[in-house]
């Protein structure tokens, strides 16, 4: 069984945000965390940041070692 939590690399659709992020996690509190917004539970952050919710975000990692099942 391979564990999937720790550090990945989160990127939007068009490549031009790129920062790191943990699983499990959001793609809010990655941005949030690499100072990219700030918080967006305060007033009308969450309307300043619908732009989040209508990109496309991609998480990566490396695997290494034996992946067999």
């Amino acid at each position: 069984m391979i564990d999937l939590g720790g550090k990945w690399t989160i990127q939007n659709g068009n490549r031009t945000i790129f920062l790191s992020g943990n699983v499990p996690g959001s793609v809010h509190i990655a941005l949030l965390n690499n100072g990219t917004i700030s918080d967006p539970y305060f007033r009308f952050n969450d309307v300043s940041y619908r732009w989040i919710a209508y990109d496309n975000w991609t998480y990566s990692r490396t695997f290494e070692g034996n992946c067999t099942p």
